[in-house]
């Protein structure tokens, strides 16, 4: 994390407030290296939180209502932390209120903050800056109240979670959540998440990541997110009737799925089926593959994965595939794929550490003939979790 990010919450809320912040909460946001849409239909991801982050600079508040300011939003949100009701599909304040809802409603006495929040993490680029927005704020809200030490990470995820649910209306899963605040510095996590057992994964080091915005915004309650989420829970019961006992989806085999997909789903659950119970596979071969430093391999998982995405999960865009087709004509680029829940957004290039400037500048020329858009790829690296800085 820069600096200039802490600088410019700290001065932030010093002009908006009229006093220093007592701390600071830092999340960092996440990338999806494989294993995407299969959260919530209990498989396995393979993300990375990343170097860029959101910070909030907080304080306990002289009222009772809690405040917080943004360096991208010129509004001032204001709200009873302790009863606080939806603004609206898409509202950023949406991700700073839920978390505080939550805790309440679990008998926390959450107090009222001041807060001023800033990011170097591109929003709506699907590298989770809602979560990383979601725990940052849940974190100020617990540390205020003097509790941040009675809840786990993992407890803090689901009640961000949960906070999403309720408050933004994407019924996401685990994955975002979990990523921001659990990770390690410099590895990425292998997350079962039905039972949400992580195990470390270290990235070889000939391999660097990128991060290419495609410079179309992604807005998941507009975007008919929660419809994929029903596609895969309907097909989920239709097999579960089929094969005589309950299912995941994401734990059906390819047997299952050809010996009774046809029969009992439709044409676009049988699609959305044929990605998840794909990408479970891909998942667990592409820790196989970093793990014994088979990059080309990898390369190749990455690149089937988002094929699928793109044909059987519907959730790719015409500039994502240029962008990924770009990518992979590259020498030295060993695959990439779209990265987050789609519909726009950002997509993840794994190329060669050692040739990271004359790729990133190939991929910025080939991505504006194509499309006319500017991009600029980012260097990406695992960073740890969500934490608390005090500074006074």
């Amino acid at each position: 994390m820069t600096g200039d990010i802490r600088s410019l919450a700290t001065g932030l809320f010093r002009e908006r407030f009229g006093r220093a912040p007592r701390a600071l909460a830092v999340a960092p946001g996440r990338v999806n290296l494989i294993g995407e849409h299969t959260d919530y239909s209990g498989g396995h991801v393979l993300p990375m939180a990343v170097d860029r982050h959101v910070v909030v600079a907080f304080d306990a508040a002289g009222g009772q209502a809690s405040r917080f300011c943004s360096a991208d939003f010129p509004e001032m949100a204001e709200f009873d932390q302790r009863a606080p009701s939806s603004c609206g599909a898409g509202h950023w304040t949406n991700y700073v209120m839920g978390p505080a809802g939550v805790f309440s409603s679990q008998g926390r006495d959450i107090p009222a903050i001041d807060a001023a929040v800033a990011a170097d993490l591109p929003k709506g680029a699907g590298l989770s800056s809602s979560a990383a927005l979601e725990v940052a704020s849940g974190l100020a809200f617990l540390s205020t109240a003097g509790c941040a030490g009675e809840v786990s990470p993992r407890s803090l995820a689901l009640a961000c979670q949960e906070a999403e649910h309720r408050y933004a209306g994407v019924k996401c899963g685990i994955m975002d959540q979990l990523s921001v605040a659990c990770a390690e510095d410099g590895k990425a996590m292998y997350i079962d998440c039905h039972n949400l057992f992580v195990k470390t994964v270290e990235l070889p080091a000939a391999m660097a990541v990128l991060v290419v915005d495609s410079g179309v915004p992604r807005k998941l309650a507009e975007a008919a997110y929660n419809q994929r989420r029903e596609d895969c829970e309907s097909a989920a019961r239709k097999l579960s009737k089929e094969l005589g006992r309950r299912v995941r989806l994401a734990e059906v085999t390819h047997d299952e799925l050809n010996e009774f997909g046809r029969s009992a789903l439709d044409k676009t659950e049988l699609r959305r089926a044929r990605h998840v119970v794909g990408e479970e596979l891909r998942s667990s071969r592409a820790v196989d593959c970093l793990r014994r430093g088979d990059l080309e391999a990898f390369g190749e998982l990455a690149r089937e994965s988002h094929r699928s995405l793109a044909e059987d999960f519907e959730v790719s865009c015409p500039e994502l595939d240029k962008l990924v087709a770009a990518a992979c004509r590259i020498e030295g680029v060993f695959g990439a794929r779209l990265t987050g829940a789609g519909f726009g957004g950002a997509a993840v290039v794994f190329c060669r550490a050692d040739g990271v400037g004359p790729i990133s500048a190939e991929l910025t020329a080939a991505y504006r003939a194509r499309t006319g858009i500017e991009t600029r790829p980012v260097l990406v690296r695992p960073s740890a979790g969500a934490r608390v800085e005090q500074l006074r």
